[in-house]
């Protein structure tokens, strides 16, 4: 083949080969049950040997799917070079732009948001004009997008039935109808936007069920357990589907007795990544009262701990109910592994949650007051 221009020729009517590879988070051990025989390798070193094979195998196009955050999804196509288009989960906000050639699209959670993508690909073949073999292939993709909201749309006939056997199958031996209590003090939240960041009355009112339902001194649950994304505004019937959307993990319920110098490190690291978004923010009973500073650094940002209006003894030892999952240092919150497990009935959290609901606050409707505050620095000062 000779590299004069005079020698080159192109073919435009070409088949595409389009690859795919995936990689999840490397921290999946912590955010979830993935089981003591599965490992997660760095998830840029994955990418880049699965780029390379899949280019070997001669993809013209290369999207990965992803469930990372949108900051290491950056990071990988900044530093794997090939990647045309990722597609991304792990983050709940939507979002779509371009990171040099490589566009990275994210659709939020719960089908809000229809992500859709046009490939424009060329792709162009340099042969050798004496013998018509290719010397050479080259791609270009240029990505065009839009965002379509899930808002307004009518349910598709077909899906709707397939749902609705599994929603019945879900019913076997319950009546999701069933209203357990109406909002009448103020409005609960569930928003994922909310529980990730900041206190939310409808997380509060999980660990006030747990302490109560275990005659426990305290109780806590993280965000990341409330996924119904949901305000229930005052006047709102609250009924068993809606409790079960918006707690779908059947974790288990722990009462462990702990020392409060667990307490304060636990509460420590489930603070430690604000003000980012994180499933690990803390809900709590109230018998807390939890004063904090974002701007202090991590592991040193608690002002103040009150257990019933006195600071707590980090010496003491305390009744506390959480999730297994939190009991076994899920979300990398590893101070709870030091409490002792006292009781276990193989009750999930949520089965505590909606009973407490339906038996103790049928008349009266649910508020959840507030425990944790916000301060700055100089407040403390």
């Amino acid at each position: 083949w000779d590299d004069d221009k005079k020698n080159r020729s192109t073919d435009e009517s070409v088949s595409v080969s389009i690859g795919f590879f995936g990689v999840c988070t490397e921290r999946t051990p912590q955010l979830s049950w993935p089981g003591p025989t599965v490992s997660f390798k760095p998830y840029l070193e994955s990418s880049r040997t699965a780029v390379k094979t899949l280019q070997d195998k001669g993809a013209d196009v290369i999207i990965g799917l992803t469930h990372v955050s949108l900051k290491e999804d950056v990071a990988m196509a900044k530093s794997v070079r090939g990647i045309h288009v990722i597609l991304g989960g792990h983050d709940h906000t939507p979002h779509a732009a371009t990171e040099g050639k490589t566009l990275i699209m994210k659709c939020g959670q719960n089908a809000r948001w229809l992500g859709v993508i046009d490939l424009d690909i060329e792709v162009s073949l340099v042969k050798n004009l004496e013998d018509g073999s290719i010397v050479q292939r080259r791609t270009r993709v240029i990505p065009t997008w839009k965002m379509i909201a899930n808002y307004g749309i009518k349910a598709d006939p077909v899906l709707t039935s397939i749902i609705a056997k599994f929603k019945n199958i879900k019913a076997e031996n319950e009546d999701f109808d069933e209203v357990l209590t109406t909002v009448t003090v103020e409005t609960l939240s569930s928003k994922t936007s909310l529980v990730r960041t900041r206190e939310a009355s409808f997380g509060n009112l999980i660990a006030d069920a747990l302490a109560a339902h275990y005659a426990a001194d305290l109780g806590v649950i993280n965000g990341g357990f409330i996924r119904g994304d949901r305000n229930y505004h005052v006047g709102t019937d609250i009924t068993v589907g809606m409790l079960r959307e918006d707690c779908p993990f059947r974790k288990l319920a722990w009462k462990l007795r702990i020392k409060g110098k667990y307490i304060v490190m636990g509460l420590e690291q489930m603070l430690a990544t604000c003000p980012a978004p994180s499933g690990s923010y803390p809900h709590l009973s109230r018998a807390f009262s939890v004063r904090y500073s974002e701007s202090a650094p991590p592991m040193h940002r608690i002002q103040s701990i009150l257990i019933n209006g006195k600071p707590i003894d980090e010496e003491a030892s305390f009744k506390l109910v959480l999730s297994e999952f939190l009991a076994l240092g899920g979300d990398g919150i590893t101070a709870w592994t030091n409490g002792v497990v006292i009781e276990d009935h193989n009750l999930p959290v949520s089965d505590v949650f909606l009973d407490f609901l339906r038996n103790r606050f049928k008349t009266r409707g649910v508020s959840g007051a507030r425990r944790i505050r916000l301060v700055n620095i100089s407040e403390e000062e």
